[in-house]
C-alpha cells in the first residue's frame, strides 16, 4: 500500500513538470525523467507490553492430599531441588511396602519354576508321603495292643485323682503336709540368713545365696498350698478338673477301642493323595504357561511397585530452577488438590510479550528484529529488545480482530523492573 501511494505521487509530479514547460522537450530529457526513484521509510508500530519473567512456573502436586509441610514464604529465594511442600504419605509407603512384598514374592515364583528341582524339596515331599501312607496304614490295621494300654493306664492315674481329692480330709495326708510344710519352713529360714549376709554386695542377685532363697521359698509355698488343701479338703473347683480328666480319659480309651471312624479313614486316605500331588509337583518341570502367568504377575507387581513409589513421590514439592517464591496460596494442615499452590520465577532475566499486537503488526514483524521498549513506570526509561517469538496463533482465536503475542527479550534490564509493569513497544517497519 505504502509503495502504491509513493508511486502514484511520483507520477503526478512528473506530469506537473510536463505541463509547466513552454518548450518542447527533447527525446534525451524524457529519458531522464521518464522513471523516478522511490525511497524505503522506516515507520514506526507502537504496541502495549507487560513484563514477565523468562522462565516461571505455577507448582501443584500430582494428586490431592493433606499439606504436612510448607518450608517457604513469599519473596523467599530457593535453589533447585529444594523441598518447597510436603503432603501426607503415611498410606501412601504402606502401599509401597505391600508393593514391594509382591515384588518379592513374584521374583521368588519365578525363580523356582525357572530353577531345577530342589533337592532337599523332594526329599521333604517324600517323606511327607511315606508318613501319610504310614498314619493310613496304622488307622486301617485297627488299634495296637500299646495304645490300648497306654490309654488304659491314663484312664487308671484320672480316677486315682480323682479318688484321692475325694478322700479328703485325711488326718494321715494332713500330717504329712505339715510336716513338709515345717520342713520347708526350716529351709526357707536358713536360705534367708545366708543371703542376708550378702544382700549388701552389687553382685547379691548373681549370687547362690540368692538362688537357693528363691528356690526356698517356692518349696515353701507349695507345701502352704498343699497343706491348706489337707486341712480343708478338695475345692469343687479342684474336684471338677479331676473328672474332666477321667472323662477324657475314658473316651480316649473307647476311640481306641473302637478303631477309626470313616472321617479319621477319609482324612489319612486325602492326606496321602495330597502328599502324592506336592511329590509330582517338585519333580515336573514348569510349563511354558506357567512360566508366563509368573513372568505377567511379576511385570505387573513391578508396575504397582513403580506407581506405588511415584504416588510417594508426588508428594513432595521441589523448586525445578533457582528462583524466588511469588505466591503461596495453601497452608499446613489443609486439604488441597491437583491445582497449583506456589507460583516460582526466576526474576533475575524478564522478556515482554505484547498485548494488542492486530494481524497486520504480526504479519510485518520478525525475529531477530531490533525494537525499542519505552517503560512508564519507570519514567519512560528506554531499554533494546530483540523480538524471539511471534504466535502463529491469535492470543483469542474467536475474535474478529484477533491480536498475536510478540515476545520481546530484553538487550539490556534494570534493577526497578518488576512482573506486570507495562511497556510500549515500537517496531520499525519498511514502508
Amino acid at each position: 500500500m505504502h509503495k502504491v501511494l509513493w508511486l502514484l505521487v511520483g507520477l503526478f509530479a512528473s506530469l506537473v513538470v510536463v505541463s509547466c514547460s513552454n518548450e518542447p522537450l527533447a527525446p534525451e530529457s524524457l529519458k531522464a525523467t521518464a522513471a523516478p526513484t522511490l525511497t524505503a521509510e522506516l515507520v514506526g508500530l507502537n504496541v502495549r507490553g507487560r513484563v514477565v519473567p523468562v522462565r516461571w512456573v505455577a507448582l501443584g502436586f500430582p494428586s490431592g492430599g493433606m499439606l504436612t509441610e510448607v518450608n517457604i514464604t513469599i519473596g523467599q529465594t530457593v535453589e533447585q531441588g529444594e523441598v518447597l511442600a510436603r503432603l501426607d504419605a503415611d498410606l501412601l509407603r504402606v502401599a509401597v511396602e505391600a508393593a514391594r512384598r509382591a515384588v518379592a514374592a513374584g521374583e521368588a515364583r519365578q525363580t523356582q519354576l525357572a530353577e531345577a528341582p530342589d533337592l532337599l524339596a523332594v526329599q521333604a515331599a517324600a517323606a511327607e508321603l511315606k508318613a501319610a501312607e504310614a498314619n493310613l496304614t496304622a488307622l486301617q490295621s485297627g488299634p495296637s495292643q500299646t495304645a490300648e494300654t497306654h490309654a488304659a493306664a491314663e484312664l487308671a492315674a484320672a480316677q486315682a485323682e480323682l479318688q484321692a481329692l475325694r478322700a479328703l480330709p485325711d488326718p494321715a495326708a494332713a500330717r504329712a503336709a505339715q510336716a513338709r510344710f515345717e520342713s520347708t519352713a526350716v529351709v526357707r529360714q536358713r536360705a534367708q540368713t545366708a543371703y542376708d549376709q550378702i544382700r549388701d554386695r552389687p553382685e547379691a542377685a548373681m549370687l547362690p545365696e540368692a538362688l537357693a532363697l528363691q528356690q526356698a521359698t517356692i518349696a515353701h509355698d507349695e507345701a502352704q498350698a498343699l497343706l491348706e488343701i489337707a486341712r480343708r479338703g478338695a475345692t469343687p473347683s479342684a474336684l471338677a478338673a479331676a473328672l474332666a480328666r477321667v472323662r477324657s480319659a475314658q473316651a480316649a480309651l473307647d476311640a481306641v477301642k473302637a478303631g477309626p471312624s470313616e472321617v479319621d479313614l477319609a482324612a489319612a486316605r486325602s492326606r496321602v493323595s495330597q502328599a502324592e500331588f506336592a511329590l509330582a509337583r517338585v519333580h515336573t518341570p514348569a510349563s511354558a504357561a506357567e512360566l508366563m502367568e509368573a513372568a505377567a504377575n511379576l511385570a505387573e507387581a513391578r508396575h504397582a511397585l513403580a506407581q506405588a513409589e511415584s504416588a510417594v513421590d508426588g508428594t513432595v514439592l521441589v523448586a525445578p530452577f533457582a528462583g524466588s517464591i511469588v505466591s503461596v496460596m495453601a497452608r499446613p494442615q489443609e486439604r488441597v488438590g491437583s491445582a497449583p499452590i506456589i507460583v516460582l520465577a526466576d526474576l533475575s532475566v524478564f522478556q515482554v510479550e505484547t498485548v494488542d499486537a492486530d494481524e497486520w503488526t504480526a504479519a510485518h514483524v520478525q525475529p531477530g528484529q531490533r525494537v525499542d521498549l519505552v517503560f512508564p513506570a519507570l519514567d519512560g526509561h528506554t531499554l533494546p529488545g530483540i523480538v524471539s517469538v511471534v504466535a502463529l496463533q491469535p492470543a483469542e482465536a474467536n475474535r474478529l480482530d484477533p491480536f498475536y503475542t510478540i515476545t520481546v527479550t530484553l538487550s539490556d534490564t534494570d534493577p526497578a523492573l518488576r512482573w506486570g509493569m507495562t511497556a510500549n513497544v515500537t517496531f520499525p517497519i519498511q514502508s
